[in-house]
C-alpha cells in the first residue's frame, strides 16, 4: 500500500474502526478497551470459572477485549445520580482495578502483560463526561500509563464530547485535548 491509500483510508475510519484495522493490519495483537458502552459493536470477553478457581477467559475473534465492569461500578452506574461514576474514570484506585484485570486476562491469554511491553494508548475524549473525570484528584496510574507508551493517540471525537457529557457540563473536544495534553506533560516531567 502506498501512503496517500493508507492516508485516505484513515480519514474515513469511525467509531473505533482504527483498533480493528490495526489488528487487521497486523500492527498491534488485540486491545483492551475500556469504555462506558460498547453499543453492541464490540464483542465483550467470556469469562468463566477455570482449574484452582482462576478465571479464564477466551479472546474474542476480533481481538478487542471490553474491560468488565467491577461490582462497585455497576451499582454507581445504577443509582439515581451516577456522576461519581463518570467522575472517578482516570482515579488511580479505578484504573488499578483494570490494570490487575488486564494482567489477569493477559496471564490467562498467554499474551503479554501491560508492564513492561510496548503498547499504545489510544484516549478517546468522549470517554471524558464530567470536568472532575479529567481532573481525577489522584493521577498516578494514569501517568504511569502515559509514561509506559510506546505511542499515545487522541481521538477528538467533537460531536459525541457534546453528546455524552452529563447534564450542566460545558466540557468540549478542545476543552479536553487541553487537559490531556498536560496530563502527557506532567506525566514526563514526573518520570525524569
Amino acid at each position: 500500500m502506498d501512503q496517500l491509500t493508507i492516508e485516505n483510508a484513515v480519514c474515513i475510519l469511525k467509531n473505533d474502526e482504527q483498533i480493528d484495522a490495526a489488528i487487521s493490519a497486523g500492527i498491534i495483537t488485540h486491545a483492551y478497551v475500556l469504555s462506558h458502552c460498547d453499543d453492541g459493536h464490540i464483542v465483550r470477553n467470556r469469562s468463566n470459572l477455570g482449574i484452582n478457581c482462576q478465571r479464564t477467559y477466551v479472546i474474542p475473534k476480533n481481538r478487542i477485549i471490553i474491560l468488565e465492569e467491577s461490582n462497585s461500578q455497576k451499582e454507581a452506574k445504577q443509582k439515581m445520580d451516577n456522576r461519581t461514576y463518570y467522575d472517578e474514570c482516570i482515579e488511580s484506585p479505578f484504573l488499578k482495578e483494570k490494570l490487575d484485570n488486564i494482567n489477569e486476562i493477559g496471564l490467562s491469554l498467554c499474551k503479554p502483560l501491560i508492564n513492561g511491553h510496548p503498547y499504545v494508548l489510544d484516549i478517546d475524549l468522549d470517554y471524558f463526561c464530567t470536568k472532575k473525570s479529567v481532573n481525577p484528584q489522584d493521577v498516578l496510574e494514569f501517568h504511569k500509563l502515559i509514561r509506559g507508551a510506546c505511542a499515545i493517540t487522541i481521538a477528538r471525537e467533537p460531536k459525541f464530547v457534546l453528546l455524552c457529557r452529563r447534564e450542566a457540563e460545558s466540557i468540549d473536544s478542545p476543552y479536553l485535548e487541553g487537559i490531556i495534553k498536560k496530563h502527557i506533560c506532567n506525566a514526563q516531567k514526573t518520570s525524569a
